[in-house]
This record gives C-alpha cells, sequence and structure tokens, in this order.
C-alpha cells in the first residue's frame, strides 16, 4: 500500500487502522486510527500524494521536535514511520476543541477563560524554549482545549511543522528548514521580524503570537488583520499596536499593559521570557488556578489527577510562577458560557466532534467545513463563510463510532459571523437514520463516561 491509497479502512505499517478522517489542509491530513493491537485510538497525519520535499522535511522535523519536547500541555507523539519511502506521525488521540473554533462560535471570550488558556499556552512554550525551540506558528487554531478521561480540562498546543531550534543556523554542517528570506507562519499572529523575514528569529516571536492570542480572545479582534502584504504595511506604519483597552475598557490596566509589551515591535522590547510575560498577565488578574468548561462537555467527576502520571521535567527557572494563593481573593465557581443561542433549546447530550463536514444547499453548491460537536439533535459547523439562516442542506460527514460516510438533512438554526469572515452554523438534523443516531449517541456517551480505575 502506498500513501495515494491511504483512507478509512486502510492499514498503516501493519498496526494502524485509519477509521475516519479528522482534518484536511494544505500539508497533508490526519485521520483517527485504531491501534490493532492495543485497540488505542491514536491520531495519524500524513503527507498528500505527491508532495514537495519541503513539505516531507517539515513533517519530518515535527517528528522529531514533538520527541524532543515532551510537556501536558503539548500534543504527545507516541510513535513515528515510514510508508513506501513517505513519513508518517502518529500522535495521542485528543477529544476536544480547537480555541479557533471557539472563538468562531463565541467571539471573545472571559477574563477568566482567557488567563485558562493563556497560562497553558505560556506553560508549553517556556518548556520548549529551554528545550531550545520556537513554534513560530502559535495562533487559534493550533491550540486545542480537550478534555481527558479524568474530566480534566487541559490546552494542548499542535503543528510544530515549522518550529525551530533557535542555534540552528549557526550549528556547524546544519541545514535550515527555510531558506533565507522565506516567510512562514499565519500573518495576523506573526511578529515583525518574521514578516520581514530576518534570519534571527528567536523564542520572541512566539511571545508576539501569544500576545496577539490572548488580545483576539479578550476584544474579537487581532491587532493588525489582512493578508500578508497588508499586515507588513500596517505593522510598518504604526507605532505600536492598539491598545486592548481601546476596544475592551472593562479590562485592568496591567492586563492590557502586559499584552501589548508582548507586541512590541522590538523583540528586546518584550518580555525577556514566555515565562515572564505569563507571571504578568496572570499577576495583573489576581486570578487561581481554575477551570473551564470551553470544550462543552461537562466532567462526569470531579476532576483529580492521574495515578502514577510522570511529566517531562521542567527547569524551575523557566516554569511559569503561579500566583502566591494566600494573596488572592476567593474565586466563585464561573457559571457555564452558553456557547450558542440554541443553547437553551437542546434535548440531547453533546460532545466534542472534529470532522471534516460538506454542506450541499439546494441548488447543489457546496460548502466545506469542519464540526465542532455533535449530538443525536445537530452539529455546531465551522464555514469559511455562512449558509443561509433557516435554509435546509444535505450535511456529509463521518459518523463519530464507524467512521463510514452519512448524509442527512438538516436545517440551519442559527448563523454567527466571526471576525474573519467565518462562520459558526447550529445545524438542526431533520431526518436522522436509525444507525447514524445509535453511533452518535454512542460517542456522546463515550465522551460523557466516568474514567475507568
Amino acid at each position: 500500500m502506498v500513501v495515494a491509497e491511504a483512507g478509512v479502512g486502510t492499514t498503516i505499517d501493519h498496526r494502524y487502522m485509519l477509521r475516519r478522517e479528522i482534518a484536511h489542509g494544505a500539508m497533508g491530513r490526519v485521520f483517527e486510527a485504531r491501534h490493532l493491537f492495543t485497540g488505542r485510538s491514536v491520531a495519524i497525519k500524513l503527507l498528500h500524494p505527491g508532495s514537495s520535499e519541503p513539505l516531507r522535511e517539515r513533517l519530518l522535523r515535527e517528528i522529531r521536535v514533538l520527541g524532543a519536547v515532551r510537556h501536558p500541555n503539548i500534543v504527545e507523539v507516541l510513535d513515528a514511520g515510514t510508508i513506501a519511502g513517505e513519513p508518517y506521525l502518529a500522535m495521542e488521540m485528543l477529544e476536544g476543541r480547537t480555541l479557533d473554533g471557539i472563538l468562531t462560535a463565541r467571539r471573545t471570550l472571559s477574563v477568566a477563560d482567557t488567563v485558562h488558556i493563556g497560562r497553558q499556552v505560556c506553560e508549553a512554550l517556556a518548556f520548549a524554549h529551554v528545550c531550545g525551540f520556537a513554534h513560530r506558528d502559535i495562533k487559534p487554531s493550533n491550540v486545542f482545549v480537550a478534555r481527558t478521561a479524568y474530566g480534566e480540562e487541559v490546552v494542548k498546543i499542535v503543528d510544530f511543522g515549522i518550529a525551530a531550534l533557535e542555534d540552528a543556523p549557526k550549528a556547524a554542517g546544519g541545514s535550515k528548514l527555510t531558506q533565507s528570506g522565506e516567510v512562514l507562519g499565519t500573518p495576523e499572529y506573526m511578529a515583525p521580524e518574521q514578516l520581514l523575514a530576518k534570519d534571527d528569529i528567536d523564542a520572541r516571536c512566539d511571545i508576539y503570537a501569544v500576545g496577539v492570542l490572548l488580545y483576539e480572545c479578550l476584544t474579537g479582534q487581532v491587532p493588525f488583520t489582512g493578508n500578508y502584504p497588508e499586515v507588513l504595511l500596517k505593522v510598518a506604519q504604526a507605532a505600536k499596536a492598539p491598545s486592548p483597552r481601546s476596544i475592551r475598557p472593562d479590562l485592568d490596566p496591567g492586563l492590557s499593559a502586559a499584552i501589548e509589551r508582548a507586541l512590541a515591535r522590538a523583540p528586546s522590547d518584550r518580555f525577556p521570557s514566555v515565562s515572564a510575560f505569563a507571571r504578568a498577565f496572570v499577576g495583573a488578574c489576581a486570578m487561581p488556578p481554575g477551570r473551564s468548561l470551553l470544550v462543552g462537555v461537562p466532567p462526569p467527576v470531579p476532576a483529580r489527577p492521574a495515578a502514577g502520571r510522570r511529566h517531562a521535567p521542567v527547569d524551575p527557572a523557566a516554569a511559569v510562577a503561579a500566583p502566591d494563593p494566600v494573596a488572592l481573593a476567593p474565586t466563585p465557581p464561573r457559571p457555564r458560557v452558553q456557547e450558542d443561542p440554541g443553547a437553551q433549546r437542546r434535548r440531547y447530550a453533546r460532545a466534542p466532534y472534529v470532522t471534516p463536514v460538506r454542506i450541499v444547499s439546494g441548488d447543489q453548491s457546496t460548502l466545506d467545513g469542519r464540526s465542532e460537536d455533535i449530538s443525536e439533535g445537530g452539529m455546531l459547523v465551522i464555514t469559511p463563510r455562512p449558509c443561509n439562516d433557516g435554509e435546509k442542506v444535505h450535511v456529509r460527514f463521518a459518523s463519530p463510532t464507524g467512521g463510514h460516510i452519512v448524509v442527512v438533512l438538516c436545517i440551519s438554526r442559527w448563523v454567527r459571523m466571526a471576525r474573519d469572515g467565518k462562520g459558526a452554523v447550529g445545524l438542526e438534523f431533520v431526518e436522522l437514520a436509525q444507525h447514524v443516531r445509535v453511533s452518535i449517541a454512542e460517542h456522546v456517551r463515550l465522551m460523557s463516561a466516568p474514567p475507568r480505575g
């Protein structure tokens, strides 16, 4: 078997059977797979057939980075290998939602939820930086909010495909992943030195990207919008990024100031480390670590650490300092945030479920997107543009437990626009075959079941 033939039902490397497609992009495809010997669900990343050598090298780079950087807030690599000479990557299977999907549905987050995400992103990056790696592509779609089998909500950083060793250009005989002057990343989250394709880019570009991430979580906007030349021009013309408080005046001045410093044009004017940035924005909020319900599924049991769980060692000097709990006033439990306008109408329990979705309108026009969650009553879908509110459509997606493709008649109950033109669409199932209903119910049950042991 060659990579070009890989699809649902295919066995990879004699031990991973592909069950359903989770995502596809410019670099390749990601499948949920089952290990034939252990039965464990994993995520398998494969390149597209005929991928270029730079894309192949990026996947190999991601494999090496994830093997070297082991941290609770970084997606875990489980295995890797080659098929007909093409590499593949096996990672832990994450159940939850991307921050990109959460922001598309909600537009903004509370300060508490923003700090909850930001702190964990910084903890992961602090460890990666100690190991000598800069991520270079921090953005909402690369931040995953997952719920573990123990009812804990944990933030995971994914996609280290363009990560780089800070001293790689200086290494004797070492090869650079990119050529001098090449721009990699997403312009709206790229530091000025990345936009200018400078050769001396270091971990401080990640501080800038996290600043943009928090800025967007709190305001629903990014400091500078547009494609690469548009963002480059705006950054060049602006003395500094607009203050978050100019958009959301209720923000704490210290929190706003911390984000503004992270967004400084010159790397030397930013925080000296991502840990220092985390201490600044956490300290400004005087907020203890707290639980969140960003994933949208309440934990089945009180959160508790997994027995015998081992964490990667962290340099105490580089770890993110937690605020002194004695100095903090008690924080009341946060109410569950309403996910969408249809939340009050729900009759069925729902669970996170990410898979590619195709929406077919009555005129046969198509709209490709991805689901974020599912229930027996419907699903939440993120699309590059909105469909019509109240429209009857057919939706094509992979069933949660079987992975086979199904087509379901739905009605668009609500549509919400995001800042970048994307749409969050609440679809209600009109006609649902029994085997599809059983598959969805089983998925929701498994996601809500208490942990064993």
